[in-house]
């Protein structure tokens, strides 16, 4: 499976996938690809995808996803269940540009995941739901019995963001190590393990992690020495990976966008990605960026969070990194 997105680099991945896959000439037939697209408006999907296609330099895609419900300033669960959507949907496969649609979502808020996979599974046209679940959710009952959801509705579920910072903080995970365990692979074990995830979508940025994640997708079940050292790694960064949860931004006075923040900050210095990361920050409003912090004294945002991130001196850290 490869995913890919008509944004990433502005079009230039799908460009570099559409160049690469013609000279290995690979067999079309043997792969899965996957392309998104952010825009809300279904009557310019065909246009859209289209686009993506000629970049690719192929006919069809596998699967159009819906990208990014939840991200800031998108607040409806149910924007993939309009007719709008549904007469799209079918356009584009009845025309051979696609065969299985659906949405993916980054979002940690209880609410809103609740919605969005209730409605999904009421609406039976999204085939796969692309979404946010690593080790961190271990304990996250409701989002537990969201996934059973859309198991019940028959619809696939490919797990994202499945490092839960192990990645993103590897001083932090050092006391952790051993023959025993490898936090990359831990953490991809841990998410295929479940087996309402159909599979992982894990960003890869050379050979070695290509190799790494392959080996766990081989070998999935964990030993419990290896589950034991991952929740214990999980319980001492406790409050060094933002989990999206939204509860910060229902009560800041200025409106930040904070979870989004914390995301695009973690793609510009910790996944070796900045120009992902700066594209992302400045297409939000200048009104939900890091400086509109009112900072001093306010700490509400803090005081919501119930993983303790210390939202401040991140805010602080993204106006440095986005300066």
């Amino acid at each position: 499976m490869i995913d890919t997105a008509e944004g990433y680099g502005r079009g230039n991945s799908e460009i570099q996938l559409g160049k690469t896959l013609k000279e290995l000439g690979v067999d079309r037939k043997k792969l899965v690809i996957v392309t998104k697209t952010h825009n809300r408006d279904p009557k310019t999907w065909r246009e859209r995808l289209q686009a993506s296609l000629q970049r690719m330099q192929i006919d069809y895609v596998d699967l159009y996803y819906m990208h990014g419900l939840g991200d800031a300033g998108d607040s409806d669960p149910g924007v993939h269940n309009s007719e709008a959507v549904r007469e799209a949907v079918a356009d584009l496969k009845n025309r051979g540009m696609m065969k299985h649609f659906g949405f993916s979502s980054h979002c940690g808020s209880p609410d809103f995941m609740h919605d969005l996979c209730a409605k999904a599974a009421e609406g039976g046209h999204v085939e796969v739901c692309m979404l946010k679940y690593n080790f961190r959710d271990y304990q996250n009952e409701k989002f537990s019995a969201d996934l059973d959801v859309l198991t019940k509705a028959g619809i696939g579920v490919v797990a994202m963001k499945t490092q839960g910072g192990a990645s993103a903080a590897p001083d932090r995970v050092k006391p952790f190590i051993s023959e025993d365990f490898n936090q990359y692979q831990a953490a991809v074990r841990w998410a295929l393990a479940d087996q309402r995830i159909s599979t992982v979508c894990s960003a890869m940025r050379n050979v070695d992690q290509v190799k790494e994640n392959a080996a766990a997708a081989k070998s999935p079940m964990m030993s419990r020495s290896e589950l034991q050292s991952l929740y214990m790694y999980a319980l001492a960064t406790h409050g060094d990976f933002c989990q999206l949860c939204d509860e910060c931004t229902k009560v800041c006075p200025a409106h930040v966008a904070i979870p989004s923040i914390m995301r695009y900050q973690m793609y510009a210095e910790n996944y070796a990605m900045p120009e992902v990361g700066f594209e992302h920050y400045l297409a939000l409003e200048s009104t939900q960026r890091a400086n509109a912090c009112v900072g001093g004294t306010c700490d509400l945002c803090e005081a919501a969070c119930p993983y303790d991130v210390r939202i401040r001196s991140r805010l602080k850290r993204a106006r440095e990194v986005f300066a």
